[in-house]
């Protein structure tokens, strides 16, 4: 004789906690992309430290400042591609890629 067990489950039920912490995003404007001289950068946190580099990752520029609004002077850079990198208050960066035009 062949006996068997069975096992029913009538209500089932799963729970867990993703990361409570809340996540802010900042949000950062920058204008114009193309350019030719100036490019302006507004951020909703402020800014920390703005890096341009050229495509090979050479620094070009480094700018520490606790804005939330910055005007760079470009204007004495080839044209070309440049990388810029904004690292707000949280310490959070974010690139960019900008393109010079004369």
């Amino acid at each position: 004789s062949v006996e068997c067990n069975y096992l029913t489950i009538d209500d089932f039920s799963l729970e867990y906690a993703v990361n409570t912490e809340e996540l802010i995003l900042n949000r950062i404007e920058v204008f114009p992309n193309p350019f030719s001289d100036k490019v302006r950068i507004r951020s909703e946190r402020g800014i920390e430290k703005i890096v341009v580099s050229d495509l090979s990752g050479r620094m070009i520029l480094s700018e520490t400042t606790f804005d939330i609004t910055k005007e760079l002077d470009l204007s004495g850079f080839d044209s070309g591609v440049l990388i810029l990198t904004i690292i707000d208050e949280e310490g959070i960066k974010n690139n960019y890629k900008l393109i010079k035009m004369n």
